[in-house]
């Protein structure tokens, strides 16, 4: 009887341990966006994620940017009152045939996050490429959001 009692007991205690939390997450809205330069040759060469809030964020990722163009072209205008640009740099490539690209932008407001993800491919194994540095990205503006960002990779694409 003792033994039956603290089964009981043991099973009443565990039931609660095992409920779904109180606490639901927002679902995403995805975030309209405008592509506002993307290729293959930018001054940057390193791998970068970024969120640019601010003008002068804008004209010193820019500048950066632009550095291996002379005479380098002007920023576009970004009015970062209202919009927000968010960029992708996939960092140097030995070869041509890569390529990135921002498949979308979605908040969270109640985590206070942006979703932004991304696909990057590289020329398939074997294939005929150019012989030549390139650095792959894709820059767009969006509404602006002070939410974290988190940049996800999406599978499918070398």
């Amino acid at each position: 009887m003792t033994r039956a009692f603290l089964l009981i007991v043991a099973m009443l205690t565990l039931g609660g341990c095992f409920q779904e939390p109180v606490m639901s997450l927002d679902p995403p809205v995805s975030v309209p966006f405008v592509t506002v330069e993307q290729g293959t040759s930018s001054g940057i060469r390193d791998a970068r994620f970024l969120v640019v809030r601010t003008e002068k964020a804008w004209k010193d990722l820019w500048a950066a940017h632009a550095a291996a163009v002379t005479p380098p072209p002007a920023p576009p205008a970004i009015d970062f009152a209202q919009e927000m640009v968010v960029a992708v740099f996939s960092g140097e490539r030995p070869t041509g045939g890569s390529r990135v690209q921002i498949q979308g932008v979605e908040t969270q407001s109640r985590q206070n996050v942006i979703i932004v993800t991304y696909q990057q491919s590289d020329a398939p194994s074997g294939a005929m490429t150019t012989q030549v540095l390139t650095q792959p990205f894709h820059m767009v503006k969006a509404k602006k959001s002070e939410g974290l960002p988190t940049f996800m990779r999406r599978p499918g694409a070398s």
